[in-house]
């Protein structure tokens, strides 16, 4: 995949360095010349290795500050483009010199993604604060600062990649892409619940904050179903909207 902007060439050489750093330290486990660097990448059980970098730490519950700014932003730009498109188009004018996407959105797929948007991360945001059960576990404060970034470019790499002077209507493969969008949601849902029952009685009270595997349904197939559903909401955002810079971002 080719960068054709800033803002893809960003996300490109971020996935690209955690990649290498990550190849670097599955071939280096014997010498443990890395093994500094372990907190950079890994927390919670699979951090074995602690030394100065794990003091720069944040609690693993403060996941919901990610969509905290995600929700914000998402409904901010959908409240505008809905109402007072006039004043956003000048913003994403500006944009356009840093995430310009040959594959333009009309109007009203913009206003498709973003509402899309603000229901998973809204979603997110609702399992975070009332659903899942945390452990005092934590998390590096460059994870969290990532989390950070990410959920700042997403909004943006949808508001950059639309002309909102363009009409265009829905088209049917776009809602089938939409209707496989509210579906994985509703199954990353249940797996949040799953996990949540886990630390929970037949009375839905918190009993351990142990960490236990769950051996139910799609768990006894898929290691991590919970990012194998996110990865699938990213590429059916980006069957909507059609544009590389959504792409980009589910890497």
């Amino acid at each position: 995949m080719i960068p054709e902007n800033c803002l893809q060439l960003y996300l490109l050489l971020g996935s690209i360095f955690m990649l290498l750093l990550s190849i670097g330290l599955l071939f280096d486990s014997e010498n443990g010349n890395l093994k500094f660097i372990k907190p950079l990448l890994f927390y919670g059980k699979t951090l074995s290795e602690k030394n100065v970098l794990s003091n720069f730490s944040v609690p693993k519950s403060w996941f919901y500050i990610f969509y905290v700014v995600g929700e914000v932003l998402s409904l901010t730009f959908l409240t505008m483009i809905y109402l007072t498109p006039t004043l956003i188009i000048p913003f994403a004018s500006w944009l356009y010199s840093f995430g310009y996407s040959k594959s333009v959105q009309s109007y009203e797929t913009t206003l498709l993604i973003f509402i899309c948007l603000s229901i998973h991360i809204g979603r997110r945001l609702y399992e975070t604060l009332f659903i899942s059960v945390y452990s005092p576990s934590t998390i590096h404060l460059s994870h969290f600062m990532m989390g950070i970034i990410h959920y700042i470019f997403l909004p943006l790499s949808v508001l950059v990649s639309s002309s909102l002077k363009v009409s265009e209507n829905i088209s049917f493969l776009q809602v089938i892409f939409t209707v496989l969008f509210i579906f994985l949601n509703y199954l990353q849902n249940g797996i949040a619940n799953d996990f949540a029952n886990l630390r929970k009685d037949e009375n839905n009270k918190i009993t351990n904050l142990t960490h236990k595997a769950c051996l139910n349904g799609i768990h006894k197939f898929v290691c991590c179903p919970h990012f194998l559903y996110e990865i699938l909401i990213y590429l059916s955002l980006y069957g909507i909207g059609r544009s590389q810079n959504l792409l980009v971002c589910v890497l």
